[in-house]
């Protein structure tokens, strides 16, 4: 246990080592009081894992590695978003964005499914990238997989069902009886039954809201993604070297849809078929 708990300290301290090291190299332009800050960042943060490790904390550990986590997806995306942004040297900022967003890609099932279609939308330009059809061969079924995999995970996230004019209350009603104004602390209410009662009512609602805008927000996705997923597809198929088979058989494991499979293959068809005349 203790060389289990050993292992995963180290590994954090050595990560956020790495994550910290990556955040200042991408912000050479800061200022100098910002490294400073992010130097207390980091002894803060490994204080924290050698007190868990001290105290064979591991639920502490397994938080910490999920902060560590989110804040590498939300930093690689920010230095992906500001290359995208940047006006010079367009084959060297869409390498290092292919770079940095292909690798927290690696690791798309974990992270929120927003940060997941954030990067990819910063990986639809790719024909800067690469420099032999092989290369553009890998590249292009690669990128085609995680184009299609975040497809499936929002359609399975997404609840088609879901009654969007049913808004939850931002308010509690208290429990029958109980004298406290509706949204007021559980605190207020000094019997313990009652308290647990009214506790358990507000852990209900906050689920409510926690759904609510959970399918808000995937329904904001559904509008733009599979559009921008379909077009990239398209076109990146429609590039030789030509592999229709290869296209047929992702769509084949990754879209139950039958309409939208055969609406992309027609188009790659098309498109190939006119350049060859």
């Amino acid at each position: 246990m203790k060389n289990k708990l050993f292992r995963i300290a180290i590994t954090l301290l050595i990560i956020m080592l790495i994550t910290g090291m990556a955040f200042s190299e991408s912000n050479k332009q800061a200022t100098n009081a910002s490294i400073p800050e992010m130097s207390t960042q980091n002894r803060v943060f490994s204080q924290q894992v050698l007190d868990a490790l001290k105290n064979d904390d591991v639920n502490t550990l397994d938080k910490l590695a999920q902060n560590v986590q989110a804040t590498y997806w939300r930093q690689t995306l920010e230095i992906c978003q500001a290359l995208i942004s940047s006006n010079n040297n367009l084959r060297l900022r869409l390498q290092l964005v292919h770079k940095y967003g292909l690798e927290a890609l690696n690791q798309a099932a974990q992270m929120p499914i927003e940060t997941e279609i954030e990067l990819l939308q910063c990986l639809l330009t790719d024909q800067e990238v690469v420099d032999t059809a092989e290369d553009w061969i890998s590249l292009r079924h690669q990128k085609s997989i995680l184009y299609l995999a975040a497809w499936q995970r929002l359609d399975k996230m997404i609840d088609r069902k879901f009654d969007f004019n049913y808004v939850p209350s931002s308010t509690v009603m208290p429990p029958i009886g109980v004298k406290i104004d509706p949204g007021a602390s559980p605190e207020a209410i000094t019997d313990p039954k009652l308290r647990k009662e009214y506790e358990v009512l507000i852990e209900a609602n906050n689920k409510k809201i926690e759904y609510y805008n959970q399918q808000h927000s995937l329904n904001m996705i559904d509008i733009v993604y599979p559009s921008q997923a379909e077009k990239y597809l398209i076109a990146a198929f429609a590039i030789p070297p030509y592999n229709i088979e290869d296209l047929r058989a992702l769509m084949n494991h990754y879209l139950k849809d039958p309409h939208i499979r055969d609406r992309i293959l027609k188009a790659v068809t098309e498109r190939v078929a006119n350049k060859l005349k």
